[in-house]
């Protein structure tokens, strides 16, 4: 028997295709044509990197920053999505949530990079909030790891054992958009 996790933010009001949400203010995947047009865009992720993916969550609650010795031994994350968890989730939807929160420093990005993730995610943004051209959106998205930002209740997964599920609408054109992202908890018999 399984029990799902949903670490997606609820979009409230009316939302349309068009753009009616801003995709940066709520759970979402950034393709790495979000930063290099030359790259994979939403609908030309490969489902591997989002559907059914061995999580391990990294514990940074109150760190200010994310940075490699935070991450650990970075050989338990070969092909899995790397989830950040910070706390600043619980800021979501006051006004302090978009005046920044922690990140991923340049650091950590670089051991992300070289233990070749499938993604990574965060429960606030990966880079400083004013920042979307830095060096986790630059590098993580230049080697073809998908960016989830904005996620929740990521202290409801165990650090190892559970499976991760985000796969965006087939989009082309686009390098953001929102996304249910799911964990799926397997429950071990007793």
């Amino acid at each position: 028997m399984s029990r799902f996790v949903d670490l997606s933010h609820p979009i409230t009001g009316g939302v349309g295709l068009a753009g009616a949400v801003d995709a940066r203010l709520t759970t979402h995947v950034d393709a790495p044509f979000h930063q290099h047009r030359a790259r994979a865009d939403i609908g030309a992720l490969p489902p591997e990197r989002l559907v059914d993916v061995p999580i391990e969550v990294v514990r940074a609650a109150g760190a200010a920053l994310v940075t490699a010795a935070d991450l650990g031994p970075p050989d338990r994350f070969w092909g899995r999505a790397v989830l950040m968890q910070t706390g600043w989730s619980r800021h979501w939807g006051t006004p302090g949530y978009e005046a920044g929160g922690p990140y991923l420093a340049s650091s950590a990005v670089d051991v992300l990079i070289d233990a070749n993730v499938a993604a990574v995610g965060i429960d606030s943004y990966a880079d400083e909030a004013a920042d979307a051209t830095g060096p986790a959106h630059d590098r993580l998205l230049g080697h073809d790891v998908p960016i989830l930002e904005h996620l929740t209740n990521l202290d409801r997964l165990p650090d190892t054992g559970a499976h991760l599920f985000a796969l965006p609408p087939s989009l082309t054109g686009l390098g953001s958009f929102p996304v249910r992202a799911v964990a799926v908890v397997e429950r071990r018999p007793a």
